[in-house]
């Protein structure tokens, strides 16, 4: 009997042993399968992907640790916010199952919706309270939420409806089809940048996504141009690299997924690209900013920038910025600052509207700020939006 008892005791051991011994021997070359990869910087890095019936996600902050779940259904989408990759699975034509990964430990939870929903698979978002889905249910695309029990939680409605959804540090948002980003709060739904309505967004690390060419800040709606490959914003500034198939940043330290899947690690470093002759660039390049921020916070974001100059060329030391101001080769627009006084009021949007009627024409970066939803035209869309922030 005690014999028994030790062989089934040293079996469990064994496979025990065994498990440990498959998470412990995969490594970032699991994601060559995936026919989507991504990244996210927050408290950590983390690359994540997926094929039809597995989910990855890798940690490589510290040491590297690779989780994999394998399921019964058809991944379509997934997602990483705070410490856990999501997926959105397929069980059946109607049925869905979202799993919920801990990257940081390998363990999961299999969540079973329960909604009579028509659930739109496209996308997947979540914070630490929810996880969001698209729904097909209107004419256009609502965004409804399920806590972690598979409940329904609240349903949003979006002008023009839902883009598409995406995570980023530890909050859920939705690009609506008006181009506006909004971030899901309880019950509400809280503005924070724009782009334009068909922008392929990526995680730029917590805070910032980039998209068609820029870097945009979803605090404050600040937007940097940056046409490289991969770009990221780092503790001391921007980060890019035109090598590679995904870049993060955490911990004061970038994370570059390497075209041989190898990850490359090193101390964060500020890149501003002020002139690049080996493209064809305009002699300003636009920086775009909400009313409101100052000439400290631009060089918090920004360490390489020295000095900011306006439209005469005096240096300027503090304050808020205003549309006109120039820094190297950058010219700097204030959305909604159509006289250059740095702020937003009634004479910005008479200035506006005179120059609808045609009594007075708006011109270069002050044309430029009258764009106030950056959907590439000036029009009634932008004065009521800045008749509503005056």
């Amino acid at each position: 009997m005690c014999k028994r008892v030790l062989i089934i005791l040293l079996c469990s051991v064994l496979l025990a042993c065994c498990t440990m011994l498959q998470v412990a021997s995969m490594t970032l070359n699991d994601l060559r399968s995936c026919k989507h990869i991504a990244a996210c910087g927050n408290n950590a890095a983390y690359f994540y992907g997926y094929t039809n019936t597995s989910l990855v996600s890798v940690r490589v902050s510290d040491e590297y640790r690779t989780s994999c779940v394998y399921i019964d259904g058809v991944i379509r989408a997934a997602t990483h916010s705070g410490s856990f990759t999501y997926a959105l699975v397929s069980v059946s034509r109607s049925n869905y199952n979202v799993i919920r990964l801990n990257a940081d430990n390998g363990t999961y939870d299999v969540i079973s919706l329960h909604t009579d929903s028509a659930i739109d698979s496209e996308s997947i978002a979540a914070n630490n309270r929810e996880v969001f889905l698209l729904s097909s249910n209107g004419v256009y695309r609502s965004v409804i939420s399920f806590d972690f029990d598979g409940y329904m939680q609240h349903s949003y409605s979006l002008s023009l409806g839902a883009v598409c959804l995406f995570s980023n540090g530890t909050d859920a948002y939705a690009l609506a089809g008006t181009g506006d980003i909004f971030r899901f709060s309880g019950e509400k739904t809280v503005y924070c940048a724009a782009v334009a309505h068909h922008a392929q967004i990526s995680d730029a690390g917590e805070g910032t996504i980039h998209a068609d060419g820029k870097l945009v800040s979803l605090n404050n709606g600040n937007t940097i141009p940056c046409d490289s490959k991969l770009a990221t914003m780092g503790a001391n500034g921007v980060v890019t690299s035109d090598t590679g198939l995904l870049l993060t940043t955490a911990e004061a330290k970038t994370f570059l997924l390497n075209n041989d899947y190898s990850c490359t690690t090193s101390e964060q470093k500020t890149h501003i690209v002020y002139n690049d002759s080996s493209s064809a660039r305009h002699a300003e390049q636009p920086l775009t900013f909400y009313v409101g921020t100052t000439i400290e916070q631009l060089k918090k974001m920004f360490p390489d920038i020295q000095t900011v100059t306006d439209a005469d060329g005096n240096e300027v030391s503090s304050g808020k910025l205003r549309t006109n101001y120039r820094t190297g080769s950058f010219c700097i627009i204030v959305l909604g600052d159509l006289d250059g006084s740095g702020t937003l009021s009634s004479r910005d949007t008479k200035a506006m509207l005179r120059h609808q009627v045609g009594s007075q024409s708006l011109s270069g970066a002050f044309l430029e700020a009258a764009d106030f939803n950056r959907d590439g035209n000036t029009d009634n869309r932008d004065l009521l939006l800045m008749a509503k922030h005056t």
